[in-house]
């Protein structure tokens, strides 16, 4: 087809017809428009579509009636009153995979997360002749899913959170005699044992695509059957009872650093 103007010709299109041309071009319009939508969102390594890692500090909360009954076994007159219920520590990780959209996000991410608590409690009336002090650790590292949309200009809200955890929980109960360290038990667990939490949680861009904070609450479904010591093979508890009867709640602040990918 030849399109001429005034004797001069302008565009000549061979075999092709006027018509065949602009179909093709709508067509070719069509495919494209989702793709330069779809990559147009931004997916990387971090949060906030960014490629970076956070860190922050974490609280969890636990039903540790059989690891207390254990503790103050150890001597019953002195009502030593053990009452370990709350670990706290520093979480440390990695968002794999963020998509941010117009009206939605979603993260993948991994994490390593390790806390303690730690209580020291007197077997006689001087608390410096003879003490005895647990440690009790519930480190772990696990993977996360959340789904959320944007609120304001600088707020995300994590609609739901969902983490799968593998930890290995360790006691180490040590007897201290005028501060000297007389004798030492560690019991760990035969196991890496398996955990999940649900939750919700908030963005807040300090820096848009740069830095952000990010508060978390979920709750914790997990439990520990018992351990065993490292020195002499016993489980405990003794009795018929779960060292951890289930998890509770999780709070995590953390600071999010990234590089636009």
């Amino acid at each position: 087809m030849l399109i001429t103007y005034n004797g001069v010709k302008v565009v000549n299109f061979g075999n092709y017809n006027l018509r065949r041309v602009l179909s093709r071009l709508f067509v070719a319009a069509v495919f494209l428009f989702p793709f330069e939508n779809i990559f147009s969102q931004t997916c990387g390594f971090g949060c906030l579509g960014l490629s970076g890692f956070y860190g922050g500090y974490s609280v969890e909360k636990y039903d540790a009636e059989g690891l207390n009954n254990f503790l103050n076994s150890f001597s019953p007159k002195d009502n030593l009153n053990f009452n370990m219920q709350k670990g706290e520590g520093l979480i440390v990780g990695m968002n794999i995979v963020r998509a941010n959209y117009t009206d939605f996000f979603f993260t993948f991410k991994g994490y390593y997360q390790f806390y303690s608590e730690t209580q020291e409690k007197p077997m006689n009336s001087d608390p410096l002749k003879n003490i005895i002090n647990a440690k009790f650790e519930m480190n772990n590292w696990g993977f996360g899913l959340n789904f959320g949309i944007p609120l304001f200009s600088i707020f995300d809200w994590k609609v739901i959170e969902g983490n799968l955890s593998f930890y290995s929980p360790e006691l180490t109960v040590q007897e201290k005699y005028d501060n000297y360290l007389v004798n030492e038990e560690i019991f760990s667990s035969d196991r890496v044992r398996m955990g999940f939490s649900l939750g919700s949680g908030l963005i807040i861009h300090v820096i848009r695509d740069y830095v952000s904070l990010e508060a978390t609450g979920l709750y914790s479904f997990a439990e520990v059957d018992n351990l065993i010591s490292e020195k002499t093979g016993i489980k405990i508890p003794a009795r018929e009872e779960k060292l951890i009867l289930q998890g509770g709640i999780i709070g995590i602040v953390q600071l999010n650093v990234g590089i636009p990918f």
